[in-house]
C-alpha cells in the first residue's frame, strides 16, 4: 500500500448546497397541520454536513451513501432523527460564481441508520447517517410471489417498474442496449425485488453465451450490460491513470511552460494507490474456474446433460480485456495443465415438463450456456485488483473501463520512462466499485475507485 500525496482538489470546484432534511413524522404534513403549529416541514442542515459519500458497485443494484454530521444545534435529539427521514441535496460542478455549471445533480436519499455517534465537546456531537434510495424501503416492503414469462431483460424491467418505483424515482429504469437470449417461464418464490433481480442476473446471457451484469450508477442509473460490451468499450475519455507524477508524459515544450502541467498531473495522477489482489490462481483451481464439469438433470425425462469446462480451450472465444492468460499453459501437474483437471462438479436440476411448452425454458434449463462462462468471467476479473484515489470525474463510473499505467520496482534512468513501465500488467481495466466523496468545506469532489483486470498484455515468455 502506498499513499502518494494528500488528496488534491478537483481542477474545478464542486459545491454541495441545499442539504434539506424532512422529518419522517412530518412527511406529507403542511405547516399548521399539527394543532395549528407553524412548525416547518423541512430543515436546512447544509452547514452541519462535513462530507457525503455515495457508493456504487458492479455487484449491487442499489446506491448507498453516508453523510458525516457535526451537530452543535441538537438536531439528533430535537428533530428527532430516528430513521426514514428524507434528505435531498444538490451538487454543482463548476466555478462557484458561474451561471453555467459543468453539471448539476439533484439527489434524494432516506436515512437507514444513525451510527458512530461521538461527543466532540459539551455542546457538539458528530455522527454518521447511513443513507439509501427510496427503492431500498420499497424492496423491504414488497415480496414477489408470481410467475413471469419472457426474456430475462423484460422480466427484470417488469419487476423493477412494478415494485421499485416510488415518489422520488419516477424516472428510474433499467437501461440496456443489448438483448438477453432465450425466453423463460419462471416463478419467483416470495422473494424481495432485489433478490429476484440478482437471481435473474445469474441466467442473463447474450446469444454468444456472454453473461450480463446488473448494477446501479450515480450519474446514469441502473445498467444491464454484457461483459463483452463492457470489456470492448473505449476507456473513459481514453484516459490513463498514473501512480506517480514522474511518469505522466511531458514534452520538452510542456516542461518549459511550467505551471500548465499542474492540471494534467492533477487529473491523471492517483493520490492514493493500493494493490488489492494479484493472481489468486489457487482459489480459482479450487472453485473449478479452470476445469470442471457442469451437469443438468432433467427430472422428468431422467436425462443428464454435461459440459466439461476447459478454460484453456475456451480462452480465445471468451470476452477479455487483453490477449494473454495469467496462468501459464506450460505449468503441468502429472503431465496435465490445470485446465485439464475437471474433478469439480456442479449439478443443476429442472423438469422439462414443468410448463408444457417448448417455446420457453425453466430457470435451470439454460445452465450449460451460462453458468460456466459467468463463473469464469466473475472470478478471473479478480486476477488483478487495485484501489486508487482520483479527483472526481462524473465520467468515471462502474461498468466503464480506464487505462492504468503501472511501473516496475527497479531503478531506471529518468530519460527512459518506457523501461520503467510494467507492460505486462498495464492497460485497460474495468471499474468495479466507486466511493464518490463530496467534501463540503473544501468544495472538493474525489473518488476512491476499484479497478480489475483478467488478463495480461504480454505473455510470460515475452520480456516485460
Amino acid at each position: 500500500m502506498a499513499k502518494l500525496q494528500d488528496p488534491v482538489s478537483s481542477p474545478v470546484e464542486t459545491e454541495v448546497t441545499q442539504v434539506i432534511i424532512e422529518p419522517s413524522h412530518l412527511a406529507g404534513l403542511s405547516p399548521g397541520a399539527l394543532g395549528g403549529t407553524s412548525k416547518a416541514r423541512t430543515i436546512d442542515i447544509t452547514d452541519l454536513v462535513v462530507a457525503i459519500d455515495v457508493n456504487e458497485s458492479i455487484d449491487l443494484r442499489i446506491l448507498t451513501a453516508e453523510m458525516l454530521i457535526t451537530d452543535g444545534v441538537g438536531i439528533l435529539a430535537n428533530l428527532p432523527l430516528v430513521g426514514q427521514e428524507k434528505i435531498t441535496f444538490r451538487i454543482h460542478k463548476g466555478a462557484i460564481d458561474s451561471k453555467h455549471k459543468q453539471w448539476t445533480k439533484d439527489l434524494t436519499f432516506f436515512v437507514r441508520a444513525i451510527q458512530n455517534v461521538e461527543r466532540q465537546n459539551d455542546f457538539t456531537l458528530s455522527y454518521q447517517l447511513k443513507l439509501v434510495e427510496e427503492a431500498y424501503f420499497l424492496n423491504s416492503l414488497n415480496l414477489i410471489s408470481q410467475s413471469y414469462t419472457g426474456t430475462i431483460k423484460d422480466i427484470m424491467s417488469e419487476i423493477h417498474d412494478e415494485f421499485l418505483i416510488g415518489e422520488t424515482n419516477g424516472e428510474a429504469k433499467i437501461t440496456s442496449d443489448e438483448e438477453t437470449a432465450g425466453t423463460f417461464k419462471i416463478i419467483i418464490p416470495n422473494w424481495t425485488p432485489y433478490a429476484a433481480l440478482k437471481w435473474l442476473t445469474r441466467r442473463a446471457r447474450t446469444e454468444a453465451n456472454e453473461p450480463f451484469y446488473l448494477y446501479n450508477t450515480l450519474f446514469d442509473g441502473m445498467q444491464l450490460k454484457s461483459n463483452r460490451a463492457m470489456f470492448d468499450s473505449t476507456p473513459v475519455n481514453d484516459r490513463t491513470l498514473y501512480t506517480q507524477k514522474e511518469h505522466v508524459p511531458e514534452s520538452a515544450e510542456d516542461v518549459r511552460r511550467g505551471a500548465v502541467l499542474d492540471t494534467k498531473h492533477t487529473v491523471d495522477m492517483a493520490f492514493y494507490f493500493e494493490a488489492l489482489e494479484t493472481t489468486p490462481i489457487s482459489s480459482h483451481i479450487l472453485n473449478g474456474v479452470y476445469g470442471s464439469k457442469y451437469k443438468t438433470l432433467d427430472t422428468f425425462n431422467k436425462v443428464v446433460d454435461q459440459k466439461i469446462w476447459n478454460y484453456q480451450e475456451e480462452f480465445e472465444d471468451l470476452p477479455k480485456l487483453s490477449k494473454f492468460k495469467v496462468a501459464s499453459d506450460n505449468k503441468k501437474y502429472a503431465g496435465k495443465t490445470i485446465s485439464e483437471y475437471n474433478g469439480r462438479e456442479f449439478l443443476f436440476a429442472y423438469s422439462d415438463n414443468a410448463h408444457n411448452a417448448d417455446s420457453h425454458m425453466t430457470y435451470n434449463e439454460d445452465v450449460l450456456n451460462n453458468v460456466p462462462y459467468k463463473n469464469s468471467t466473475d472470478q478471473h476479473l479478480g486476477n488483478y485488483s487495485y484501489k486508487l484515489g482520483v479527483p472526481g470525474d462524473k465520467e468515471i463510473q462502474v461498468g466503464k473501463t480506464i487505462n492504468l499505467h503501472l511501473t516496475k520496482n527497479e531503478m531506471i534512468q529518468i530519460d527512459s520512462p518506457e523501461k520503467a513501465k510494467d507492460h505486462r500488467k498495464s492497460g485497460k481495466h474495468v471499474i468495479t466499485m466507486i466511493k464518490h466523496r463530496f467534501h463540503l468545506p473544501k468544495m472538493q469532489y474525489t473518488q476512491m475507485i476499484e479497478i480489475n483486470r483478467d488478463t495480461m498484455e504480454k505473455d510470460h515468455q515475452n520480456e516485460n
